[in-house]
């Protein structure tokens, strides 16, 4: 039988908040962001587990972490932000956004990592999509001009009704990290391309997972100024903002999670790291061996 103290610390961790001050967290990723940035971690937010259907254990490349293999069966997607009122502020006075990944996705795979949408709009405020067949990263955000609270009504009806149902950063044009191309003519998977804006990244090639055993780390940070991402252990590449996003959220607003609304496609493979912060990221989150490959100092 459990003593009243057991039962009390039991309690007291079942009960703890899913958002954590990262100035008292043991994590590597800390020193990377501000003192007192509030972190999201969505595998735990979304209790990923073997309880779940859909998900299976693997081995990843942080050996103090878990790692999930998530196939379709996974229907957890959705984290309501409203309960998360610290991470909200501090989102809104720092004007930064940032999230860490580390996957290793099928092969081909086309996904959302992450988005944020108000509850019936599919039209993100804010989404990261990769195509890791064509090593695109996509970072998608709606200017502030355009948001409306859920409750609000469109003029005209919700625009994002017209937008076309395509896998989300498939078929993007070109791009070698320099530039922004959000006003692409070509762009083949606008969503609602008069207040939506795409930041398009070019991945390095798949032959270069070879040293990762098919393992990405990418970190972003969003700005009302820039993009900066960073993956595995390739140059970080900025990229300057001609409109700047939104990054105060309204209080309804939902995390989606390897999938978006109303887009059948979701992310299947492997994830060891699904966080995202209420700050910028100061510099690569982790560390670089002599051979180019990335991990943890644990």
């Amino acid at each position: 039988m459990l003593r009243v103290s057991q039962f009390l610390v039991a309690l007291l961790f079942n009960l703890a908040p899913t958002s954590v001050t990262l100035a008292n967290a043991g994590d590597a990723f800390r020193s990377k962001v501000p003192p007192g940035t509030v972190e999201l971690d969505l595998l735990k937010m979304l209790n990923i587990s073997t309880l779940h259907k859909g998900v299976g254990r693997t081995t990843g490349p942080i050996s103090s972490l878990p790692a999930w293999k998530l196939f379709s069966g996974l229907n957890a997607v959705q984290i309501p932000l409203e309960p998360e009122s610290s991470f909200q502020h501090q989102l809104a006075s720092t004007g930064a956004l940032s999230a860490i990944f580390v996957t290793r996705p099928n092969r081909h795979s086309v996904a959302t990592l992450f988005s944020i949408h108000l509850p019936g709009k599919m039209s993100p405020l804010v989404r990261v999509a990769v195509n890791f067949r064509t090593r695109r990263f996509v970072l998608s955000y709606t200017v502030p001009d355009y948001v409306a609270t859920s409750s609000d009504e469109d003029e005209g009806g919700d625009r994002a009704t017209n937008r076309r149902d395509l896998d989300v950063a498939d078929d993007v044009s070109e791009g070698d990290g320099t530039e922004p191309m959000a006003d692409d003519a070509d762009e083949t998977f606008r969503l609602n391309s008069a207040d939506v804006r795409h930041v398009k990244f070019k991945l390095a090639s798949a032959k270069a997972l070879k040293k990762t055993h098919g393992w990405t780390w990418i970190g972003v940070t969003l700005t009302r100024e820039k993009v900066t991402l960073y993956e595995n252990c390739e140059k970080p590449v900025e990229i300057e903002l001609v409109h700047s996003p939104l990054l105060r959220f309204p209080s309804d607003a939902l995390v989606y999670f390897r999938q978006e609304p109303g887009l059948k496609r979701k992310f299947v493979g492997s994830v060891q790291v699904a966080r995202l912060y209420s700050n910028r990221i100061t510099s690569r989150p982790w560390k670089c061996s002599s051979a180019g490959t990335a991990s943890l100092d644990e």
